[in-house]
């Protein structure tokens, strides 16, 4: 077995934190860990890197094993489990996905048409991966959200929820209680807003825009990554045997995968209404919503903040509301960032700047920094045309934060057919930008996706997600 796993590792390699950099084998981090320390097995001592051809890993402890591992990229952990049971072991542990090592960098992710695209940073392109270890076709599921390393879908099949971890393959079929319909779950609507809303552009342009808020109902999982559990929230759904008295009553329905039960929790604030194309945001057992109503306190979601957050305290089970208190001409976003919620708004007069503040309940919030995104897509010469246009969308979990925009075509471009999205990764702690490559630059997509990459312009359908094999269903 010890030559087993010594072959393994020298068949891997590390990834580091950046998308392209030099990369060393994982049997040198395995010789040079603990160096200089010693490790006794039957009476024989062992020096870390002292002699290659005769490192003995059955001496070695679990802890520099599980130090080992955790070097590797989540797809080679895929690979080693089946090196031995202790390895499989170790790679499921509660000690390998412990709260002080940090967790794999999120990646985008797309679920369009039936097909689940993931961006594959060693490789540098967008390549479909399989949904054949759902049981329904793929062609009936719509991806409602993504957090914690789970995937939450809804079937048209059967009208199931599906919670499913895409690494493990692992997937966990829910129904709503009983007197609650799936129904009321709606799909995340395509993001065709233009921006607005500014102050200036009168009550019209602030009714249209509330128009996009119309959704009731909103799903989000609820994580947390030192704990192997998970929460599924249905926010806003109206039981089917409500009378005409209680029909405003929206109520809280959340699956608690420890004990494997449905319960019934607060109401959602009344006149909550939810974004049509949004998304929830998870931090800390904690689901933040994007809304816009005037009900949920006087004053604070009129003209001067036309939209307001929603968190709801799963443990507590409460809801709270939160507010922006600055002047937004562009649609916020809502992203997690190690463990806090950070706004991120573009300046609708350059295009290359967006602005990001930390989110605190009981605080004002202010500017944390403006960041400027790559000048050769927003040249600053006057009257230089721009080769992207920037979209009101952007995800993030993690270090990295995935921006959303298309491309300005040209008559030539569009005879060329679609581009798909121009997605751009920014990565806080280091201060980059990375522009990714298309869908439709991606060898594998090419052709087969052809007559669905008009589709993918479509930011809405774009997610973050962090891959991770500890994540239980």
């Amino acid at each position: 077995m010890t030559g087993r796993r010594v072959s393994a590792l020298r068949s891997l390699e590390i990834e580091r934190e950046s998308f392209w950099v030099p990369i060393v084998p994982v049997i040198s981090v395995a010789m040079s860990l603990e160096k200089g320390a010693t490790m006794s097995s039957n009476s024989h001592v062992h020096r870390i890197g002292e002699d290659k051809k005769g490192l003995d890993w059955e001496a070695l402890s679990e802890d520099v094993h599980i130090m080992v591992l955790r070097k590797l990229p989540v797809f080679s952990l895929i690979r080693v489990r089946g090196v031995c049971k202790r390895w499989n072991h170790l790679i499921r542990s509660h000690e390998m996905w412990a709260p002080q090592h940090p967790g794999p960098r999120a990646v985008p992710i797309y679920f369009s048409h039936g097909q689940l695209i993931v961006f594959d940073h060693r490789k540098n392109c967008w390549e479909e991966q399989s949904l054949d270890y759902v049981k329904f076709p793929s062609h009936s599921l719509s991806l409602l959200d993504s957090a914690g390393g789970l995937l939450c879908f809804k079937t048209s099949a059967t009208g199931e929820l599906i919670v499913c971890n895409p690494i493990s393959m692992e997937c966990q079929y829910l129904r709503l209680p009983q007197g609650f319909s799936v129904e009321a779950i709606t799909d995340p609507l395509p993001n065709l807003l233009k921006p607005v809303v500014t102050l200036e552009g009168g009550k019209e342009a602030i009714e249209a825009f509330q128009r996009s808020f119309g959704k009731e109902v909103v799903v989000g999982l609820v994580t947390e990554r030192h704990k192997q559990w998970y929460k599924l929230v249905v926010a806003g759904i109206r039981s089917e045997e409500s009378t005409a008295a209680a029909a405003a009553e929206r109520a809280t329905l959340v699956y608690d995968s420890f004990t494997e039960r449905w319960s019934t929790g607060a109401e959602v604030p009344k006149g909550a209404r939810f974004w049509e194309s949004g998304k929830t945001v998870n931090v800390d057992g904690s689901l933040y919503c994007l809304t816009f109503s005037a009900g949920l306190a006087s004053g604070t979601c009129g003209l001067d903040w036309p939209w307001s957050i929603v968190r709801y305290n799963s443990d507590a089970d409460v809801w709270s509301e939160i507010r922006l208190g600055r002047r937004g001409s562009i649609l916020p976003q809502l992203v997690e960032h190690r463990g806090r919620i950070l706004v991120v708004q573009r300046n609708g007069k350059s295009q290359n700047e967006i602005s990001i503040s930390e989110l605190k309940e009981d605080e004002p919030m202010c500017a944390l920094t403006t960041r400027h995104l790559p000048s050769c897509l927003f040249p600053p010469k006057p009257g230089k045309r721009c080769p992207m246009i920037m979209q009101d969308w952007c995800v993030g979990q993690g270090d990295w934060l995935y921006v959303a925009g298309r491309h300005r075509e040209s008559q030539a471009d569009a005879a060329a057919g679609p581009r798909g999205l121009v997605i751009l990764a920014h990565s806080f702690s280091e201060d980059v930008w990375i522009r990714l490559p298309t869908m439709a630059d991606a060898p594998t997509l090419r052709g087969h996706f052809s007559a669905a990459l008009h589709g993918f312009h479509n930011a809405t359908w774009l997610h973050a997600f962090e891959p991770s094999l500890g994540a239980r269903v």
